[in-house]
């Protein structure tokens, strides 16, 4: 688990995109920082739980339409 500070104009998709290469993952960082899932676009400053997940193994899952 490591932890993020954001930047003004952060949205969940594009941490999602920093982090794991795919804007797919959102919900795994919103579940796991739900005291923030309300919000769309952050302010600087707000400290976010980043959780380790397997990329690949989140892509091996999704149906063949669904992988990058």
């Amino acid at each position: 688990m490591r932890e993020y500070v954001t930047v003004q104009g952060d949205c969940w998709d594009s941490i999602s995109k920093k982090f794991y290469g795919t804007e797919k993952l959102t919900d795994k960082l919103m579940s796991e920082n739900p005291e923030e899932s309300g919000i769309a676009i952050f302010s600087a400053g707000t400290k976010l739980n980043i959780p380790d997940i397997s990329v690949d193994t989140q892509v091996k899952n999704l149906p063949p339409w669904r992988r990058k």
